[in-house]
């Protein structure tokens, strides 16, 4: 996982944010998370980059 843009900033609707993955999840969707959309104020400078292995 790969944090602060590392691959730049991305582009439109933010669509999740403060993901809390610990590692045995099988698809990023499965990740819990503690906050809601409702009241985001996270920019695209936050996104992360994930390689897959």
């Amino acid at each position: 996982v790969l944090g602060s843009a590392a691959f730049g900033r991305g582009e439109g609707q933010v669509w999740t944010e403060e993901l809390q993955c610990r590692g045995n999840e099988s698809e990023i969707a499965f990740c819990p998370t503690s906050s809601s959309l409702k009241h985001s104020n996270c920019s695209h400078d936050n996104d992360v980059g994930l390689i897959c292995s």
